[in-house]
């Protein structure tokens, strides 16, 4: 884009939006308080109480100075009970807890409401860990600070220019760009997201250096396998033994109480009086064993979740820009990128990156396995299409997705898409002229072999059949070989996986979780959840628009995919719940699917909407920045609209819940704060 072309104007007329808006809306206390009369209270303070027998006044903004160093030298949040007495109520009330930091001061500015003025007051200051405490002062009525942020004021610009960019009446959707820029602003939003995820891995503080023993699993295999065998090394003489005398060693509330030092081996296998890691090789074999062969050295699972978490996102990207090629190519360029960035972060990345423990990564690994995987066989259909060779691609792509079931075999059902992925060139591999169809459907169907194999054999060396992989013989929290499964129970996971209601507030991190409760009479196995995907994910309702985009993706042979990638999401959602429970990581399992039934049935629609752009307002399509599209169909105005909010605002809600169930409340107070300073 030439520099003479780039509208100034308008890029200082949003970035002027963007600072009023962090001047005004951010900073509304301290315009709402410019009029207060600080003043200190005469007070008592016993055993961090602070009394105030008389005050006579209305608080307005109470100000708490203080501090308490933990023994790291790191503040405390404080925890702030306050009890009054004013005109409405003589006998006094207790309000609201609040918690203030320190290290955020905006967060000790807090906007106390009396019924008239208040005539007493009792404030109870509680420090979150333990620390030496010192109150320095208290103001009421007090002026809070104007508080700029830089960050703040560049995201509020991003998004103002986005919502301009994308506007057709600019000029700028349907210009034509040059490869070189698409390659570098392609290149800068993936490094900038790549980035921003390896930020959010080292906030989970409690994740780089786990204290709970079983989160080493993998590093116990890895000198496993160097020593020559499968079973891991945890536990002691007096734990195995106590567990080979239960006649049922998974009754989880009896272990507990009848095998002291359990925890240590929470979460592996026991067969045969030893302990296993049930969760996938496939993560074991790429990051912790060559790393234990080659450095000497424990691979930190952290990295691993980043590295895992980082190509699923990559590939996530590429394969959103692949299908804008070469089956939606009437979507211009700057959507293409945006569409690719909505529907990358609404896979729910964020949980894992602020949760990076040994759970995730086999969830990450079978998820860039799978993007990845997709990228190389839509490439061999393309290929297969325009008659060139495609055994590579064919290969490497049917590796990817065999792979999964050493990560997590639930991922494995993404394998069924390629049956209306391929179902042309498989059709033709059975005829006479379709050497180069057969040609490239064995080669992505011999590493399925292979890995199959090999699994099989893994297998039947832990526990003696091919086919078990271990699950059942889990010390977790119930007993997999006795669950009940039954249909009623298969619904209240579906339902609480896809259509429960979230937790909503106002106040920070305003997402909250929900209540599980369906009057079922047997055991439910459930985390503490934030609601169902179709509240927390919007652009998954896209998929309603199924029966619009159905010629489109006809068309382009990928109807049949979308609607399997919805039945499947399903399906796999109930098998989790069914045999597992509803757990917050399991979601990761099946709402990729979601994500591509629904991103395919909004790229169809994207696609139709530009098809006849260049008419919209009559013109030559020359796109410049004058508004020569001014006319464009109410239809993009709707579909505009619904992609970014939806899509904008998921990203939000799952960044909230993350932070939510993070733990970052205990672990990491100091960043927690910040992103609670964050908002108005």
């Amino acid at each position: 884009m030439r520099s003479k072309t780039i509208p100034w104007k308008k890029l200082l007329m949003l970035l002027g939006i963007a600072l009023a808006l962090e001047v005004f809306l951010f900073n509304w206390r301290t315009f709402a308080t410019l009029g207060a009369k600080p003043y200190v209270p005469e007070y008592v303070l016993s055993e961090r109480t602070v009394l105030i027998s008389v005050l006579d006044a209305e608080p307005g903004t109470v100000h708490i100075d203080y501090s308490a160093l933990r023994a790291d030298g790191s503040e405390s949040p404080l925890y702030v009970d306050i009890r009054l007495a004013d005109e409405g109520s003589a006998e006094g009330y207790p309000l609201d807890q609040a918690t203030i930091y320190s290290g955020a001061p905006k967060t000790t500015y807090l906007n106390v409401h009396s019924y008239g003025k208040a005539s007493s007051m009792a404030i109870v200051l509680t420090p979150q860990f333990e620390s030496e405490f010192e109150l320095r002062g208290i103001t009421f009525d007090a002026r809070v600070p104007f508080f700029f942020s830089i960050p703040r004021l560049l995201l509020l610009f991003a998004i103002l220019f986005l919502i301009w960019a994308l506007n057709p009446a600019n000029g700028l959707v349907l210009r034509e760009y040059g490869t070189t820029m698409r390659k570098i602003v392609t290149g800068a939003i993936i490094t900038l997201n790549l980035i921003l995820f390896l930020v959010m891995v080292r906030w989970g503080a409690a994740f780089l250096h786990p204290v709970w023993a079983y989160h080493y699993q993998y590093q116990e295999l890895a000198r496993s396998i160097s020593q020559g065998h499968l079973w891991i090394d945890v536990g002691n003489e007096d734990l195995t033994a106590a567990l080979a005398a239960m006649d049922n060693p998974y009754d989880y509330r009896l272990r507990l109480d009848t095998v002291p030092g359990s925890e240590q081996v929470w979460d592996t296998s026991y067969f045969g009086g030893k302990f296993y890691v049930y969760f996938g090789i496939v993560p074991e074999l790429l990051y912790y064993l060559p790393c234990y062969l080659i450095l000497h050295r424990d691979f930190p699972t952290w990295l691993g979740v980043f590295f895992s978490g980082g190509l699923a996102l990559v590939g996530a990207y590429l394969l959103v820009l692949r299908l804008c090629a070469r089956a939606f190519p009437r979507i211009p360029q700057i959507w293409r990128l945006t569409l690719a960035a909505l529907l990358s972060n609404s896979v729910n990345f964020m949980i894992a990156t602020l949760h990076a423990d040994l759970y995730y990564l086999p969830i990450m690994t079978a998820m860039a396995c799978v993007f990845w995987g997709f990228f190389f066989l839509l490439e061999t259909r393309v290929r297969l299409e325009e008659g060139r060779k495609a055994v590579a691609t064919a290969c490497v792509g049917g590796l990817l997705l065999a792979l999964t079931a050493g990560c997590r075999p639930q991922f494995l059902a993404s394998s069924l898409l390629l049956i209306p992925l391929f179902w042309k060139e498989i059709r033709a591999a059975f005829g006479k002229d379709g050497k180069k169809e057969r040609i490239a459907l064995i080669a992505a169907l011999i590493p399925y072999a292979v890995v199959g194999i090999l699994l099989m054999v893994y297998n039947a060396a832990r526990f003696g059949s091919p086919f078990d992989f271990g699950a059942t013989y889990v010390l977790t929290n119930n007993d997999m070989n006795h669950r009940s499964k039954n249909l009623e129970l298969l619904l209240s996971g579906v339902y609480s996986y896809f259509l429960q209601p979230t937790g909503m507030s106002y106040m920070f991190p305003f997402v909250q979780t929900v209540t599980h409760y369906f009057g079922y009479l047997g055991t439910l196995i459930y985390d503490y959840t934030v609601g169902g995907l179709f509240w927390s994910v919007p652009l998954l309702l896209g998929f309603g628009l199924l029966g619009a985009a159905r010629s489109e993706l006809a068309s382009k042979r990928l109807f049949g995919c979308t609607v399997l990638a919805a039945v499947l999401s399903l399906v796999v959602a109930a098998a989790d719940a069914t045999v597992a429970g509803v757990q917050v990581r399991y979601y990761l399992d099946f709402l990729y699917l979601a994500v591509i039934a629904a991103g395919l049935v909004l790229l169809a629609l994207t696609d139709r909407v530009f098809a006849g752009a260049e008419q919209w307002n009559g013109g030559s399509g020359s796109g410049d920045a004058s508004g020569a599209f001014t006319k464009s169909p109410l239809r993009e105005k709707y579909l505009r609209a619904f992609l970014l909010a939806a899509g904008l605002y998921g990203i939000f809600f799952q960044f909230m819940a993350a932070v939510k169930n993070s733990g970052m409340l205990d672990d990491n107070v100091r960043i927690y704060y910040a992103i609670k300073a964050f908002f108005p």
